[in-house]
């Protein structure tokens, strides 16, 4: 598993798992919507993004818009758009439609807070 797995794992969150660097099967996106739907707010992690899964910003961005709170890890300068710049375009949408944004260790409390 990856790190944003265990990081869910250590945080008691429900997290839907896919093979790390293939694109997420259709099963694996309509599981995340529906864990997500039920979630109290969806924390995007500061993961590299390519092809394989832009789905999860696009969900993102679906949720905030039906009114879910989304939580935006800051990136720092590491180097995370591996889809040609869309990856980047998508978080650019996110914030402008209202995301959060927050550092890695600020996310615990955040998420105690509510």
């Amino acid at each position: 598993f990856d790190s944003d797995y265990e990081a869910a794992h250590r945080f008691g969150v429900t997290a839907v798992t896919a093979p790390p660097f293939t694109a997420m099967a259709a099963e694996h996106v309509a599981e995340a919507a529906t864990v997500a739907e039920d979630a109290e707010l969806v924390v995007v992690c500061p993961a590299p993004y390519g092809r394989g899964n832009l789905a999860n910003l696009s969900l993102a961005d679906q949720l905030l818009a039906k009114g879910k709170r989304v939580i935006v890890v800051d990136r720092g300068d590491e180097e995370w758009d591996f889809a040609g710049g869309e990856a980047g375009r998508c978080l650019g949408l996110l914030l402008e439609n209202g995301a959060e944004t927050g550092e890695v260790g600020g996310v615990p409390a955040r998420l105690e807070m509510g």
